[in-house]
C-alpha cells in the first residue's frame, strides 16, 4: 500500500497539469475568437482606448500569421486618431491639427470623421491664437478664412467670426503705427469688404473707424514733411469715412501749419487762405487756435505792409486782426501792432504820410472835424505847423514834414485890401470911322490872411489874428496894359514870426 500511495500520487498530479494544460488551450484558443469579437465591439463603440488595449494583447499572445487581418483597419484608424488626441493633449496644436487631417485624409468615412473634423477645427484655432499672439497675422488670417470655408459647420466656427474683426484691427493698427501706411489702408480695406460681405454693420463701422484713424495718422505724417496738399487729401478721405474723427480737427491744424510756414515765406494772401479754411472749421469751443492764426497772419502781413511805407493797407489788415483775435493775448499782440504802424506812420515822410497831411488839412479847416488817424502830434521834440488856404510854403523850421510834427494847423482866409485903383483909356487899334480904344481899370492891392490856428489831434481852436502883406508895388506907366492887380507880397514872414511866437 506504501508503494500504490507515491504512484497515485504521481498520476493525480499529472492528470490535474493535464486538467489545467487543456483549460490553458481552451482559453487560448477562446481568446484567439474572443479578443477579436472585443476588439470589434469596442471599435463599435467608438472606445479606441480600449481597442489599442485588447489588440496589444492580442498581438502579444498570438503570432502575426495566426492574426485576423480584418483587425488592422479598425486598430489602425484608432491609432492614428488616438496620436491626435494625444498631440492635442500636449497642446501641440500644429501636430494635432495635421494628424486629425492625415485621420480624415486616409479614412474618409471613417468611425471618428465627424469628432476629428470638429477637433481640427478646435486646434486650428489655437493655432490661430497663437499666431496673432505672435503677430503673424496673415496667417492668421488665412486661417480664419479656413475655417470660414471648411469648418463653418463646427462649434469654433462662431469664434473664429468674432476672432476676424479683432486679428483685422491689431494687424492694421501695428501696421499704421510702424508707419506702413499703404498696408495698413489695404488690411482695413480687406476688413471693410469681409464686413460688407458678411453683413456685420458694427464691424463695418469699425473697419471706417480704423481706415480714418489710419489716414489721420498718414495726413499727418505728410504733414510733418511738409507734404500739405498730399497731407489734405488723406485727411479729407477720412472725413469722408467718419465725419466725427479727429480728422476735422487734424485738418484745421494742418491749415493753421499750412498758413504759418506760407507767411514763413511771404506769401500773405495764400496764408490768410488757409487761416480762414481753419477758422471754418472751428467751434465755438476749440476755434481759439484757428482765428488767432487768422489774426497773426494779418498781424505779419501788416508788418511787411508798414516796411513798404503801406501804412494804410496795414492798418486795414490789423483792423481785421483785431475783430478775428479770439484772445486777449493776440488782442494785446493787436493793439502793440496798431501802436507800431501808427507810430511809423506818424514818422513817415513818405506819399502816404504827405497825403494823410493834406487830407487832415482840408479836413480840419474846411470840414472842421477831428482827424480819423491817431498820427498827428505825436512827436514831442518837434512840434511845427502845417497851413491851409494859400499855396506859400513856410520856412523849414517851422513847417511839418511828417504828421507826428505836424501839432497845429494854420486856416488861413485870404483878402484884398486895394490900397489904390486908377482908371485907363488907351488907343489900341486905328478903324475906318476912327479908334478903337480900351478901358483899362487898375488896382494895386494889399494882402491880408485871416489865420485860426489849432490843435491837430482834436481840431481845438488856440488863437487866430491877422497879418497883413506887404505894400503893392506902383502903378505901370499909363497905357501899358500889364493886369488888372498888383499886388504886395504875401504876409509870409509876419505869419512865420506869429508862429514862432505860439511855439516859444
Amino acid at each position: 500500500d506504501a508503494r500504490a500511495n507515491p504512484k497515485r500520487s504521481r498520476i493525480k498530479i499529472i492528470l490535474v497539469f493535464v486538467f489545467v494544460i487543456l483549460i490553458l488551450l481552451l482559453l487560448y484558443g477562446a481568446g484567439f475568437i474572443a479578443l477579436p469579437i472585443s476588439i470589434m465591439t469596442s471599435f463599435r463603440d467608438e472606445n479606441c482606448d480600449s481597442v489599442l488595449a485588447l489588440d496589444r494583447v492580442y498581438t502579444g499572445l498570438y503570432p502575426a500569421f495566426m492574426e485576423a487581418k480584418s483587425l488592422s483597419v479598425p486598430v489602425m484608424e484608432c491609432k492614428a486618431y488616438v496620436l491626435a488626441g494625444l498631440s492635442e493633449q500636449d497642446g501641440d496644436w500644429r501636430e494635432a491639427y495635421e494628424a486629425y487631417q492625415a485621420y480624415s485624409d486616409a479614412y474618409p468615412n471613417g468611425l471618428y470623421v465627424e469628432e476629428a473634423h470638429q477637433h481640427s477645427a478646435l486646434a486650428l484655432m489655437n493655432i490661430i491664437k497663437d499666431q496673432a499672439e505672435q503677430k503673424k497675422y496673415d496667417e492668421a488670417i488665412a486661417n480664419l478664412s479656413l475655417i470660414d470655408s471648411s469648418y463653418s459647420d463646427t462649434d469654433v466656427s462662431a469664434e473664429a467670426s468674432s476672432l476676424l474683426p479683432l486679428v483685422y484691427t491689431s494687424w492694421g493698427a501695428d501696421l499704421r503705427e510702424s508707419g506702413d501706411f499703404e498696408r495698413a489702408e489695404q488690411v482695413f480695406n480687406d476688413f471693410k469688404t469681409w464686413s460688407q460681405n458678411k453683413q456685420k454693420p458694427e464691424a463695418e463701422t469699425s473697419a471706417q473707424s480704423e481706415l480714418a484713424k489710419t489716414y489721420v495718422a498718414w495726413g499727418l505724417a505728410l504733414q510733418s514733411q511738409k507734404r500739405y496738399e498730399d497731407a489734405l487729401a488723406r485727411l479729407d478721405m477720412a472725413v469722408s469715412l467718419d465725419p466725427a474723427s479727429q480728422a476735422v480737427e487734424a485738418k484745421r491744424d494742418l491749415y493753421i501749419e499750412w498758413g504759418n510756414d506760407l507767411l514763413g515765406q511771404g506769401e500773405f494772401p495764400a496764408a490768410i487762405e488757409k487761416f480762414e479754411l481753419a477758422v471754418s472749421l472751428a467751434d465755438d469751443q476749440n476755434g481759439n487756435d484757428a482765428r488767432d492764426a487768422l489774426a497773426n497772419g494779418y498781424i505779419q502781413w501788416a508788418s511787411d505792409l508798414r516796411a513798404d511805407e503801406d501804412f494804410l493797407g496795414a492798418l486795414e489788415r490789423l483792423q481785421v486782426a483785431k475783430e478775428t483775435a479770439a484772445t486777449d493775448d493776440m488782442q494785446q499782440s493787436v493793439d502793440t501792432a496798431l501802436g507800431e504802424t501808427y507810430a511809423a506812420f506818424s514818422n513817415s515822410t513818405g506819399p502816404q504820410a504827405r497825403q494823410a497831411m493834406r487830407d487832415v488839412l482840408k479836413r480840419i479847416c474846411e470840414d472842421e472835424d477831428v482827424p480819423d488817424l491817431p498820427i498827428f502830434g505825436l512827436d514831442k521834440d518837434s512840434m511845427r505847423f502845417g497851413i491851409y488856404g494859400v499855396d506859400d510854403k513856410l520856412p523849414e523850421n517851422l513847417a511839418a514834414k511828417t504828421p507826428g510834427e505836424m501839432h497845429y494847423i494854420a486856416c488861413i482866409a485870404t483878402e484884398n485890401e486895394v490900397i489904390e485903383s486908377r482908371h485907363s483909356r488907351y488907343i489900341v487899334q486905328r478903324v475906318a470911322r476912327g479908334y478903337f480904344f480900351v478901358n483899362i481899370q487898375q488896382f494895386r492891392t494889399r494882402l491880408l490872411w485871416n489865420i485860426s490856428l489849432l490843435k491837430t489831434d482834436t481840431a481845438e481852436k488856440i488863437a487866430e489874428t491877422t497879418v497883413k502883406g506887404g505894400m503893392p508895388p506902383p502903378f505901370p506907366p499909363e497905357g501899358t496894359d500889364a493886369g488888372t492887380y498888383y499886388f504886395g507880397p504875401p504876409p509870409l514872414a509876419e505869419l512865420s514870426e506869429w508862429l514862432q511866437s505860439i511855439v516859444e
